[in-house]
């Protein structure tokens, strides 16, 4: 056996065992897990992670539908910069 096949023997083995690890994803601010479902997470106070809860609302469908709005410009104030 050759040095390149015995390295990339340990290198296909090391692989193989770091696909077996699964780090789980944590929370910056509750320090949770956060899983493939969203769900509110709890901080030590018993209040709601805002951190998690930010994640879930950002999932969410708005409530209601958008509309395309007009940009008016005003030539009589402008916009002091």
């Amino acid at each position: 056996m050759t040095c390149a096949s015995k390295a990339s023997g340990s290198s296909r083995s090391i692989e193989r065992a770091m696909s077996n690890l699964s780090v789980p994803t944590l929370c910056f601010t509750c320090g949770l897990v956060v899983e493939n479902t969203p769900r509110l997470n709890r901080l030590t106070n018993g209040e709601v992670c805002p951190a998690c809860r930010d994640r879930l609302l950002d999932l969410l469908p708005a409530p209601l539908p958008t509309r395309p709005f007009e940009v008016r410009v005003d030539e009589e104030h402008p916009v002091k910069h």
